[in-house]
């Protein structure tokens, strides 16, 4: 009992090998078989220059090495392989202490290789090596004494120096078996550390409300939330080459594609952008934060993204924005749109536009009179008739009560005719509740030109031609004139 609990506290000190990933046990396998190979011509080289030619001892070490580099290239397994190489080495370092024979310099080959051995962090290999070592300078001292140890004692007493060496080899490697032990205990504590921030970036990623992805630089799918995947309507499991293109909605038209290049730069943006549903046609909006994660030296590896939907306030807003532009009795420009608009034609044209004002006679008459239903109907009759008659491309307004407003792109001379063209419909009664009733107006004309470039008119030129100013704040041209209409 008590050597079995003595056994247990021992392997539990020592380091339990193994833990190396694939590719990189590969790599510290490829790399001593490399050295294993290379140190068949330096043998080559130390025994042609020890005994002025090569020897059978050279020849025997040769023959033994040889099949450990092909077998450890070639062979599948990963023990084995390693096994083989440490064998190798023991043949590579008894060749080199026979072709100088037994010269005690040579011997410092075995304390190079089981640090060398240790790369593997696997006690099969070392341990072979270390039982190799031992068994080479026991057999081959008794048998072999000249060639093995360079001083009369060892040749006497092979075993006793077989095991000093063996001893000495074992001191070197004890120290390499600390180190081997520190870094699983420092892996170890690592590894908990990094179990323990997946852990918090599972829990803040995965169980979040807010959608979050993150995308390859290419464009391929490499990480998304239940948030996600539940707001693009997608179905688990996905395709392992899914791609952003892949997703269930469009780029707004005037858009590259949805990927866009402002995020596909990496770095930290904020922007808000349209996309339509592919399959049931919807727009959303989303506003995106997005981030790239860059590796030491400056990849990008990975972008970031979290996203809001914010088509409800989005929607919203242009609710609201149209409320203002448009008139809700009439359908028509409110007075703070058409004064937009107008400025935004001035500008696209880069000409004057000929500027309407139309007003109901005698409206407060029938409003009182008739009631006020009645004089929505004279309104929404208006607006009807003025949509029919103005020209393709002109802005028809409300500026408030029974006041309209028709802005016609071009010289003055049309807005005139477009003019008559509306004295002359309004010869024509409306359906005002129930009954067709003749309904007067009041018409007149002005030019807007843009600021720059204003110039007073009125068409026809009448006494009654009073020009006025609005401040320019309001939106309009800095000058216009209203004119009475014969």
């Amino acid at each position: 009992m008590v050597v079995t609990r003595a056994w247990t506290g021992l392997a539990a000190r020592l380091p339990a090998g193994g833990g190396l990933r694939d590719e990189d046990r590969k790599r510290r396998h490829r790399l001593l078989t490399l050295l294993l190979a290379g140190g068949i011509p330096l043998l080559t080289m130390v025994g042609a220059l020890q005994n002025g030619g090569l020897d059978a001892a050279w020849f025997l070490s040769v023959v033994l090495v040889l099949p450990c580099v092909i077998a450890a290239s070639v062979m599948p397994g990963r023990r084995l392989a390693s096994v083989l190489v440490a064998l190798g080495f023991v043949a590579l370092c008894g060749g080199f202490v026979a072709v100088s024979h037994g010269l005690t310099e040579a011997h410092f080959a075995y304390f190079v290789v089981v640090a060398a051995l240790a790369l593997y962090r696997d006690w099969a290999p070392f341990g072979a090596f270390l039982a190799g070592t031992v068994l080479h300078h026991s057999v081959l001292g008794a048998l072999l004494s000249d060639r093995t140890y360079g001083h009369h004692s060892a040749q006497a007493h092979p075993l006793k120096w077989a095991l000093l060496h063996g001893l000495a080899v074992l001191a070197a490697a004890t120290f390499q078996v600390i180190s081997w032990r520190l870094t699983e205990i420092e892996e170890k504590r690592a590894q908990v550390n990094l179990d323990e921030s997946q852990a918090q970036m599972t829990l803040a990623f995965d169980e979040t409300p807010v959608p979050m992805v993150m995308w390859s630089p290419d464009g391929r799918l490499l990480r998304a939330n239940d948030a996600y995947f539940a707001w693009m309507r997608l179905s688990r499991p996905l395709p392992a080459d899914f791609r952003i293109e892949d997703l269930p909605i469009t780029a707004e038209p005037g858009e590259e594609n949805i990927f866009g290049e402002e995020l596909a730069t990496g770095d930290a943006v904020t922007l808000t952008r349209a996309y339509r549903r592919t399959d049931d046609g919807s727009r959303i909006w989303v506003e995106i934060h997005s981030n790239g994660l860059r590796d030491a030296d400056g990849r990008l590896r990975l972008i970031f993204l979290h996203c809001l939907d914010v088509t409800g306030p989005m929607e919203h807003r242009a609710e609201l924005q149209r409320q203002v532009r448009v008139d809700s009795l009439t359908g028509l420009l409110s007075r703070r749109g058409f004064e937009d608009d107008l400025v935004a034609l001035l500008g696209r044209s880069g000409g004057p536009v000929g500027v309407i004002y139309l007003d109901v006679d005698r409206f407060k008459a029938i409003n009182d009179g008739a009631g006020h239903a009645a004089g929505d109907d004279v309104l929404r009759g208006v607006a009807d008739r003025l949509g029919v008659i103005a020209p393709a491309g002109s802005l028809i307004g409300r500026l408030g009560g029974d006041e309209f407003v028709v802005g016609v792109p071009g010289p003055m001379e049309i807005a005139a005719e477009v003019a008559r063209s509306v004295v002359d419909a309004f010869g024509m009664p409306l359906p005002v509740a129930g009954n067709m009733s003749r309904i007067a107006v009041s018409v007149g004309v002005a030019g807007a030109d843009r600021p720059d470039l204003a110039e007073q008119r009125c068409w026809p030129p009448t006494p009654r031609c009073t020009p006025r100013r609005r401040p320019a704040a309001t939106g309009w041209p800095s000058s216009t004139s209203r004119c009475g209409w014969p």
